[in-house]
């Protein structure tokens, strides 16, 4: 049984291809034909070498191929990023129905109830004649409009008999017109001097840019709120 012949070695040419096994590669080549079976006979060796390459490319960690399904999708441009979808058309509907409720509810609620047309709460008197100088143009205003009563609250003594005086001397033609004093008189007050629990004011009453009323108060502390004492003449310039 005679052994298995060994293929000859990568590269080499072999008898079966028409080359000698015993020729010298270094030999020149003479003949044409000589030229094509030296090729023929390298070419699959070459094939070969070429193959291996590329498999131990394709096992290497290191070798990245990249084909045309992995590449990034291109960044759209233009058009492209107008084009307007569902869902963008649902969330711009969506925030146009927001701002229209909120604004809605918040233009109903201040027209249901403008503090434009609400009236003003009165302000108690005891808020009102808790400094001297507000108790100068309170007691001066109530009396020039003829409200004597709200006057006596903040008076005392020779104050009260102002009030007294004041309303005794009120005849008919007075009382009508008080709804006009009311509605158009105006009035300021100054602190002229303040020492311990005693003060002095000037209170001047307006219709229109004419002075109508004058008077200097002498007013004074009691507990939390200040009264009119007397009606007199500028308080003295030195203690």
């Amino acid at each position: 049984m005679s052994e298995p012949s060994s293929p000859p070695p990568s590269g080499q040419p072999s008898e079966s291809a028409g080359i000698p096994a015993d020729r010298d590669p270094a030999a020149p080549i003479e003949t044409m034909s000589e030229v094509g079976t030296e090729a023929a006979a390298v070419a699959p060796a070459l094939a070969e070498q070429s193959n291996d390459g590329d498999e131990a490319a394709a096992q290497s960690p290191d070798w990245v191929r990249v084909g045309a399904a992995d590449a990034p999708a291109p960044i759209p441009y233009g058009t492209g990023l107008d084009t307007n979808t569902r869902w963008t058309l649902l969330f711009l509907c969506a925030v146009f129905l927001v701002t229209l409720g909120t604004w809605g509810t918040g233009k109903l609620a201040c027209n249901y109830q403008p503090p434009a047309s609400q009236r003003f709460e009165p302000v108690a008197l005891e808020s009102r004649i808790d400094r001297p100088k507000d108790a100068a143009l309170e007691f001066h205003h109530q009396l020039y409009i003829q409200d004597y009563d709200v006057a006596a609250e903040i008076a005392t003594d020779q104050g009260k008999l102002l009030v007294e005086e004041a309303r005794a001397a009120c005849d008919a033609a007075c009382q009508a017109d008080r709804p006009r004093r009311a509605a158009s008189a105006r009035t300021r007050a100054s602190l002229l001097r303040v020492q311990g629990q005693v003060a002095w004011g000037h209170a001047e009453t307006f219709i229109g840019a004419q002075m109508v009323s004058e008077g200097y108060y002498e007013l004074r502390r009691e507990q939390r709120r200040w009264v009119v004492v007397r009606r007199g003449s500028p308080p003295p310039l030195s203690p």
